[in-house]
């Protein structure tokens, strides 16, 4: 098993390919958590952890066909409600996209506009930019994992 030096340079991770949850609890306990603390940034937080499992991908030779990233994100929803809603002196996290189902009807129904023209093309667009422009990163990340998914199976 490898050994891991996270970006903070003291914590190392033996990590075991076959439950990368000890690299991904330790990049939430020292990275993610710390930065979040110190910058109260919750979307740049999450960034933050998902730069740091892509430099460990690219310095350290990790199992390829693996989604880390979606991995480290279950992770990360995992602590929500446990250490990181317990930082005291930051703004409530509201991470869980709890109004989905209602931006996916939404996306049903603006996909029924017709687009046999560029006009109806247009008109569909700018609906859908309109809909989704208030939406942050990881809740535009959770509705393309949706129709992704339900593309995948047919």
């Amino acid at each position: 098993m490898p050994e891991i030096i996270l970006s903070d340079f003291t914590t190392k991770v033996q990590f075991d390919p076959t439950n990368p949850q000890e690299l991904f609890k330790m990049i939430v306990d020292n990275i993610l958590i710390p930065f979040y603390s110190e910058t109260n940034d919750w979307n740049e937080s999450i960034r933050k952890a998902i730069n740091e499992l892509d430099f460990i991908q690219k310095r350290y030779t990790l199992p390829k066909g693996v989604d880390y990233r979606s991995l480290l994100l279950q992770e990360i929803e995992s602590q929500l409600g446990s250490k990181i809603a317990e930082i005291k002196g930051l703004d409530k996290i509201e991470i869980l996209f709890l109004n989905m189902d209602d931006y996916i009807v939404e996306i049903d129904e603006i996909m029924k506009i017709p687009s046999d023209s560029h006009e109806g093309k247009m008109r569909r667009l700018h609906t859908l930019g309109d809909l989704l422009a208030s939406l942050n990163t990881f809740e535009i990340s959770e509705l393309l994992s949706y129709y992704i998914e339900k593309s995948c199976q047919g």
